[in-house]
């Protein structure tokens, strides 16, 4: 009978691995997958382009914004507080000048007194403006003079109030500060 030696070809058939149901699902994903190879790789391209450029922007940004708003050197970060030192201590020294403030006050208020003789009956003023300092103060009241009015400085706390006119009722003070509403905005009628 025969000395028929089987091959290898006999015992591993290339058609029968190709029928298993296994190789054929195998074959259909690896075959889907080539088919939209080229648009995933597309895909992954443009979202690490995206990441890169997105992180060259923050760093670009952060660049911008250290170089806008540098840090103080050691000079002007020493001269600010200084600045602002001073600016306490003669804050005091204006309160300490409040005191001789009303005397001076006084002398503004009784050129226009004696101009006019019922200065007792006169309670109200319009409010322009109130300044930290007195030198503000007092430059707004030399351009008012210059405009023919009568100013008025009065020291409250901290704080130096400019005013107009001496007026007998609200009226008459209504007449004048809608002329001066046009320069200054927030002024109003107050007594004295």
């Amino acid at each position: 009978m025969g000395n028929i030696k089987p091959s290898q070809l006999e015992l591993f058939n290339q058609q029968e691995s190709y029928n298993t149901p296994e190789t054929r699902n195998q074959k259909s994903a690896l075959s889907y997958v080539r088919v939209y190879q080229k648009t995933i790789l597309l895909i992954i391209g443009f979202i690490i382009t995206g990441l890169v450029s997105f992180s060259l922007g923050v760093e670009k940004g952060m660049r911008n914004a250290k170089m806008q708003y540098s840090p103080l050197t050691q000079k002007e970060q020493i001269q600010v507080p200084l600045t602002r030192t001073k600016n306490i201590v003669t804050h005091p020294a204006i309160t300490k000048e409040v005191t001789t403030v009303p005397v001076r006050t006084e002398e503004v208020t009784t050129t226009p007194m004696p101009v006019k003789p019922a200065d007792s009956i006169k309670s109200y003023t319009i409010q322009l403006a109130s300044y930290q300092s007195k030198e503000y103060a007092q430059k707004a009241a030399a351009a008012l003079k210059k405009n023919g009015l009568s100013p008025l400085i009065i020291s409250k706390g901290g704080y130096t109030v400019l005013c107009v006119g001496n007026f007998s009722n609200k009226d008459t003070a209504n007449s004048l500060l809608s002329e001066l509403k046009k320069q200054y905005k927030d002024c109003f009628v107050r007594r004295l």
